[in-house]
């Protein structure tokens, strides 16, 4: 409470309203500079996730909020660096976390322009693997152990392949991804375990059903980096999308570009069919972040 002394009678009202009004504007005024009160009315620059909760095999999306006047100099997941884009006007990262990744909590750090460093952790939670059943083709050899041979070793050599592909440093799509059929159901799902006999393999992206010729789409722009026949994937086609994202069609019937070619969301590029290791008329699609496979069906969401 603010003193007032008496001067007069007919004058005190009037000088200590006067008093009253010119020491609350003086406090207003250096509260309101104070350093305290501007970090405690100040955002801080904070991550979010998406998805909140994270499993095996799953892609991640991290994006920095209230960020103010401030600019992201780093990020990185578990002491790795994070590639960052503009994304729905924030700094944004993928990440792909691997089906091997041990399950537990892991840091992520911000680092800002001027210094400062930002801290959050995620728990990597563990994937339910089913097992089941599965069968060659007949048309490459059935089960036999010869076949079982070849199918390890000529996939192998394919996978070789798909491995060493690179994925320009610069992002070519703008808006998000969207699915390669119109009608997408999921047949076989992600991750899952593929028993043939003596060894097991893993399934590492989704099949959607889709009958002989049907119009497959590329779920983004990017440049066409691989077009081939495989004996087990078929006819193939990979997109690199930029930042490390690649997309796969598999056992296609038709292949309507050509490497090099630079394709945009939406647009045809083949059509699905069962050639290479497959029994029925599907689309195999695969997403991979930085070399890792992750659910296509998780990683579009992240976009919807």
């Amino acid at each position: 409470m603010i003193e007032c002394r008496h001067i007069s009678l007919r004058n005190h009202n009037t000088i200590c309203i006067v008093k009253n009004i010119f020491y609350a504007i003086i406090f207003l005024f250096i509260y309101l500079l104070s350093p305290y009160t501007i970090e405690a009315h100040t955002d801080i620059p904070h991550f979010v996730f998406y998805p909140k909760v994270v499993s095996q095999g799953e892609p991640l999306m991290l994006q920095v909020d209230d960020l103010g006047s401030f600019s992201v100099k780093k990020i990185t997941f578990g002491g790795v660096p994070v590639s960052i884009f503009k994304y729905q006007a924030k700094p944004t990262g993928l990440v792909g976390i691997d089906l091997q990744k041990k399950p537990g909590v892991y840091v992520v750090r911000l680092e800002l322009s001027n210094g400062e460093f930002v801290f959050d952790s995620i728990e990597v939670k563990k994937k339910t693997v089913k097992v089941a059943p599965y069968n060659i083709p007949t048309k490459l050899g059935g089960n036999s152990l010869e076949s079982q041979k070849k199918l390890i070793d000529t996939l192998a050599e394919e996978n070789s392949i798909f491995k060493n592909i690179k994925t320009s440093k610069k992002r070519f799509w703008i808006s998000g991804f969207v699915s390669p059929l119109t009608n997408p159901v999921v047949i076989d799902e992600f991750g899952y375990l593929r028993k043939i006999s003596s060894f097991v393999m893993t399934h590492k992206g989704v099949d959607y059903l889709a009958k002989e010729g049907t119009k497959v789409m590329t779920t983004n722009d990017g440049i066409v980096r691989v077009v081939g026949d495989y004996r087990n994937y078929g006819k193939t086609i990979i997109i690199d999308h930029g930042l490390g994202v690649l997309s796969f069609y598999l056992h296609l019937s038709e292949t309507k570009v050509k490497k090099g070619d630079f394709v945009l969301a939406g647009q045809e590029i083949g059509l699905s069919g069962q050639t290479g290791y497959a029994e029925s008329p599907h689309l195999h699609f695969s997403i991979r972040i930085y070399g890792v496979s992750v659910d296509p069906v998780k990683f579009l969401e992240l976009f919807k």
